[in-house]
């Protein structure tokens, strides 16, 4: 079974703007009826959501080959063949996690684990601190 776990991103911040959810004693995080998750942070009162400055980033359960946790969001580098791909981390509705564009430069590309659940991909950036990376 994999491990659950969070990151926020905070959009107010410039600094520190991204940490692990339960790292910091001010964390609070909640799953809603709905099997929705939540966060606030308990210092300011700001939480996720469409209308908070906080986005909940969800842990895939798998690292990239250096060994870093790979989460919702993360922009990840791929080699195969000679061939680079550059993408984001994303869930389909089915659960699985993929690099998104899935199809590059004439192929498919995944995030395939071995048995530690090691990728070969390496995290370069994520969305929101290095949007210049996929040019979104």
């Amino acid at each position: 079974m994999r491990e659950i776990k969070f990151r926020v991103f905070d959009k107010a911040s410039r600094l520190n703007a991204m940490h692990i959810v339960g790292e910091d004693s001010h964390d609070s995080f909640w799953i809603d009826s709905d099997n929705v998750f939540h966060y606030r942070n308990l210092q300011n009162g700001e939480g996720s959501g469409e209308y908070g400055d906080y986005i909940l980033m969800q842990y895939t359960g798998l690292k990239d080959k250096n060994g870093k946790d790979i989460y919702e969001g993360d922009i990840v580098e791929a080699w195969s063949e000679g061939k680079k791909a550059i993408g984001k981390v994303k869930q389909r509705i089915d659960g699985l996690w993929l690099m998104y564009p899935a199809w590059q430069s004439g192929k498919s590309w995944g995030l395939m684990p071995n048995e530690e659940r090691n990728t070969t991909v390496k995290i370069i950036g994520n969305i929101y601190e290095n949007k210049e990376l996929i040019g979104d």
